[in-house]
């Protein structure tokens, strides 16, 4: 797994999609006063229902003032203009972003250009080409982006990643087609799932990920692309931005501090979430509420809440009361707030609580045995010579009972890959023990 997870951030790297891409043409009559820089967007072919970004850092050299022009022609035909009016003074920058959104296959045209008004006949002019259908090299290929975040994402709700695999080649052909997801500001991989594929020429597939949902706010990056058997390879990546989406006048803007993903019991939580009214000129009244439970045994092992008045349009800092998990296993957190008026809304999520990241002196005995492993499709836990007292089941990341256990080994290549439980307990008066496993294809 570690192997292919590396393979696909080599990947990633090699074809991020335009970022930093030089300019295909570039015209300039002296003097220049300023330059175009960091040229970014599509420099070959993207699939239909892609989103399309592009854009340039102008930066000046001079005081200079003016208008920046920006057009996309599709085979000779203008489908989408802008024009920007700016001023800067010498090594000012101004960010150009668009984000024009095209379907129509067929061959694309972006012109940027820059007419210095301070500075009489100097302008800037920026060309480049692209297409918008299939993205095949010789054989496999990406047919059609079907759903994936593009422009923005928010935490409330989940995506299921698919796009259209297609051999446009004239042999059978097979490799492993994969989606990716990376927290920028944080640097890490938030999700990756890849399938395999065997498709003979001229037929397709829908490669279907299962349902994820953002936890993490800020900027991120996709990736979805193929490799097949031979060798050959391709990808492509985007920059988009995931938010608490906010329902109504008063929003969570911020978490500061939250138990989510993989945590120890070593560490003490203090959760902090920030709130703001977002209507411009408004006071409202809140109860801001939040709860953890542990999914295994149903039970609520944290509670707290606060009332509040909220002005706009600055934000508001809640702290909670702090909070330390001691029994290893899959939990459930909730923030919920309910406002005067009748408004609610809530945000959910999973994690998981792990004793063997730190050592500590636990105040609920837990017993560990030797971890279960998953070999060739079968899952091993206990010892096969072990009594009739032995018991155990396997749980989904949701705490459901997926199937019961026996000493050694049991067959578990009918489940569907991702996260399970090992929920054991041997003869009467032995204390349980949870233990987390990764089904793999």
């Amino acid at each position: 797994m570690r192997a292919i997870l590396a393979l696909l951030l080599a990947l990633l790297a090699r074809n991020a999609v335009g970022i930093g891409s030089p300019a295909p043409a570039s015209v300039g009559l002296l003097p220049l006063p300023a330059r175009l820089d960091s040229l970014y967007g599509p420099s070959e072919t993207i699939p239909p229902v892609m989103r399309i970004e592009y854009g340039a850092m102008l930066r000046a050299d001079d005081w200079v003032y003016g208008t920046v022009y920006f057009k996309v022609r599709f085979e000779s035909t203008s489908v989408c203009w802008n024009q920007e009016r700016f001023e800067l003074h010498g090594g000012d920058s101004l960010l150009l972003d668009y984000w024009p959104f095209l379907t129509e296959p067929g061959q694309y045209e972006v012109k940027d250009s820059v007419v210095f008004e301070s500075h009489a006949d100097s302008f800037l002019e920026v060309t480049w080409d692209f297409r918008i259908g299939p993205r095949h090299h010789g054989g496999i290929g990406i047919a059609r982006i079907v759903a994936m975040p593009f422009e923005v994402a928010d935490t409330f709700w989940s995506i299921t990643p698919e796009f259209v695999l297609a051999n446009y080649g004239a042999v059978p052909d097979s490799g492993w087609a994969f989606v990716l997801f990376g927290d920028t500001g944080q640097g890490r991989v938030v999700y990756s799932e890849s399938t395999g594929f065997r498709l003979a020429p001229g037929e397709s597939v829908h490669v279907v990920s299962p349902a994820f949902r953002f936890h993490e706010v800020g900027p991120h990056y996709g990736s979805c692309g193929w490799r097949t058997d031979n060798g050959d390879a391709d990808s492509l990546s985007w920059r988009f931005l995931v938010y608490i989406w906010q329902h109504g006048d008063i929003g969570v803007t911020q978490i500061v501090d939250m138990p989510r993903d993989t945590i120890d019991t070593l560490r003490t939580w203090r959760p902090m979430v920030k709130l703001k009214v977002f209507y411009m000129q408004g006071r409202d009244s809140v109860w801001l509420a939040l709860r953890f439970s542990d999914t295994l045994s149903e039970r609520i092992v944290y509670a707290d809440s606060y009332p509040l008045v909220l002005e706009a349009p600055e934000e508001t800092l809640v702290v909670f009361r702090a909070i330390r998990f001691n029994v290893p296993g899959p939990y459930h957190g909730q923030l919920a707030w309910h406002c005067m008026h009748g408004f609610s809304d809530s945000l959910d999520w999973d994690f998981w609580v792990d004793a063997n990241l730190g050592v500590e002196d636990r105040s609920v005995p837990i017993l560990y045995k030797t971890p279960a492993t998953v070999i060739r499709g079968m899952l091993r836990t206990g010892d096969s010579r072990q009594n009739t007292g032995y018991r155990a089941d396997l749980l989904d990341i949701s705490g459901r009972k997926v199937m019961e256990l026996v000493p050694g080994p049991s067959d578990v290549r009918h489940l569907a890959p991702g996260v399970y439980f090992v929920r054991e307990k041997g003869s009467r008066g032995a204390s349980e023990s949870v233990s987390k496993v990764v089904v793999t294809r």
